[in-house]
């Protein structure tokens, strides 16, 4: 957690400093483009006239035209106009950082969800609990067929290599059983089925598959 909130400041920083930036050189091209304007406006060498300025200033700006044709300007309290752009950039920003800081926080439980759903039914409804079981029991030639080999066969198999491929149980979660990798394994070996159709078949996600094939 600690991370992920100097992660948020730092950004905050980041971002602050690129808006005073844009804000900056904003305000120095409104002001380039109005002395223009003003030049172009019929302004005579003794004229003075008040400009309201850029939307972004709080404050009036006044004009003075020159006979040589250089035109100056002054901009009123120019420190409270300063200020008034850095309150107005922090005000515009926190409602996009604070939508950022929730997605991050958002991204980062989506994570420590280990398993979906309809995974975590596998004993339940996995191919490996009700067909196969079912085919074990009520019709030996449909299981051979399913797995081209014999129940018998399966298990000797299983004893034989269950030790190499079980892995053990975390606090997070439990291990995927050897019997239902060596069930996958064989399903992919007889019918050339997809990692993404074994995935829904046994209701094992498609990347579990893919580590031990």
């Amino acid at each position: 957690m600690a991370a992920l909130v100097n992660r948020f400041f730092n950004q905050f920083a980041s971002t602050i400093h690129k808006l005073k930036a844009i804000y900056s050189d904003s305000v120095e091209e409104r002001l380039k483009q109005s002395l223009y304007e003003a030049s172009h406006a019929g302004a005579s060498p003794a004229t003075s006239q008040c400009w309201p300025g850029p939307c972004c200033l709080d404050e009036a700006i006044s004009f003075a035209a020159f006979s040589s044709g250089v035109h100056t300007c002054e901009v009123k309290n120019n420190d409270f106009a300063a200020k008034s752009i850095e309150k107005k950039s922090l005000r515009n920003i926190s409602a996009l950082l604070k939508e950022e800081l929730i997605d991050m926080l958002e991204k980062k439980k989506a994570k420590r969800l280990w398993i979906r759903k309809w995974l975590s039914d596998r004993p339940i409804t996995g191919a490996s609990a009700l067909l196969l079981k079912q085919l074990r029991l009520e019709e030996p030639s449909e299981y051979r067929l399913a797995l081209r080999v014999t129940a018998e066969n399966f298990d000797e198999l299983l004893s034989l290599i269950q030790s190499s491929i079980q892995r053990q149980d975390t606090l997070m979660r439990d291990a995927l059983p050897a019997k239902i990798k060596l069930e996958v394994t064989l399903s992919f070996l007889a019918t050339g089925m997809s990692y993404r159709s074994l995935s829904h078949f046994y209701r094992v996600s498609k990347p579990s598959i893919s580590k031990w094939k």
